[in-house]
């Protein structure tokens, strides 16, 4: 097969930069029998062929696709591009697809382009709310769907994207270093150089309203309370990824009614993240929507005990292996936070169920449903 690939996100510093990452890192060493084409908009051009160098991404015939901007590449730009010499399918990683002369593959990660748009730069936000549905919908007709989880195929299923029984769910997956076992010099090296004390609770992601990180702030300042009533230590929350929209703001806020516990990394490498994940007691993730969720994979991967919203995927990513706390219970949260930290035994079993839950997505898994889903969409066209 000839595949093509959109390249338009692979600069992208979140989850959805990451998976059309790992597709191109991974494919093409999965099935070397394949040949691969990336489609690289002009106006990303230098940054992505740095990412593409750093992450010793191979193995791809790369098409510089001349745009000016993200709207321009996807409604004038890949159709010019690929109608000179189609692939034998086109796979639009980030939601979108044109209308193309060969089956499309559209992989819808979430709706929070329409439902918390707030996250979102304008631009972006009109884009993916005009070309998502037509993308899906021509998607389903020519070629397959992809979802990151039941709960966004459901989505599009009650908006009538897609039909009843059209789409397929194929679940994310963090790079496999994750479940590389981290030493304790490397975990106290890390946590020294940010001065954090051990045994912190962590938050991995974006700080912006969707993220529900001032319920999870509120809910840290009872836990403090009840473990100073008992003359023990406090332990910090510590919050580490990107500003996003409302972030700075946002920020302050929570450094104010934090009572002192709450510290702000900012944005980190996957290297500097593992060790974080490795060193912390409990992970908690209080966002009240994900189209997967990426962070408590990564920390279940790492043995952490973990709890998380009971919202939208989330409980598909953690089944059995993690505490489901309702996104807006101060109190539930608090109580769950409380019972990891001073529940040894409790805590222990938690993480053996984290490390035996993680197991659950790989790499391999993920690449292998999404070849199963190529391989589907070129037999029912007649390509070969």
């Amino acid at each position: 097969m000839r595949i093509g690939l959109s390249f338009a996100a692979l600069v992208n510093k979140g989850g959805i930069g990451r998976y059309v990452r790992i597709l191109a890192r991974e494919l093409p060493r999965y099935f070397p029998d394949n040949s691969y084409v990336g489609y690289i908009p002009e106006f990303r051009e230098d940054e992505t062929r740095k990412v593409l160098e750093k992450e010793k991404i191979e193995g791809w015939e790369l098409v510089t696709v001349g745009s000016g901007n993200r709207w321009a590449f996807e409604t004038s730009g890949l159709p010019n591009a690929i109608s000179k010499n189609p692939p034998d399918l086109f796979h639009g990683p980030d939601y979108l697809a044109p209308k193309l002369n060969c089956p499309v593959i559209v992989t819808v990660h979430d709706l929070a382009f329409r439902l918390h748009p707030g996250g979102m730069a304008l631009r972006s936000r009109l884009l993916f709310r005009f070309m998502t549905p037509q993308s899906v919908k021509r998607a389903a007709e020519t070629g397959q769907v992809f979802c990151d989880s039941r709960s966004t195929l459901d989505e599009l299923r009650k908006l009538k994207w897609i039909g009843p029984g059209e789409g397929t769910v194929v679940h994310l997956a963090c790079e496999d270093e994750f479940r590389e076992p981290v030493s304790r010099e490397e975990i106290h090296s890390t946590i020294d150089k940010y001065m954090i004390p051990e045994n912190y609770t962590l938050y991995v992601g974006p700080i912006e309203k969707r993220k529900n990180i001032g319920v999870l702030v509120d809910a840290y300042n009872l836990v403090g309370m009840v473990l100073k009533r008992r003359e023990e230590k406090v332990p910090p929350l510590v919050a580490v990824g990107p500003l996003g929209a409302g972030g700075k703001s946002l920020l302050k806020t929570m450094e104010k009614s934090s009572d002192g516990y709450f510290h702000y990394l900012g944005y980190m490498d996957r290297s500097k993240l593992r060790a974080l994940y490795a060193g912390c007691r409990v992970f908690c993730y209080p966002s009240m929507y994900e189209g997967f969720g990426l962070p408590p994979l990564e920390a279940m991967s790492q043995g952490r005990a973990v709890v998380v919203s009971n919202a939208t995927s989330l409980p598909e990513v953690v089944g059995d292996a993690g505490i489901l706390v309702d996104p807006d219970d101060v109190q539930g949260w608090s109580h769950a936070i409380l019972r990891i930290l001073t529940n040894e035994k409790f805590r222990i079993e938690q993480e053996r169920k984290s490390i035996e839950q993680s197991g659950k997505f790989s790499v391999g898994k993920m690449c292998n449903e999404v070849m199963e889903g190529y391989k589907k969409v070129v037999g029912v066209t007649g390509n070969e």
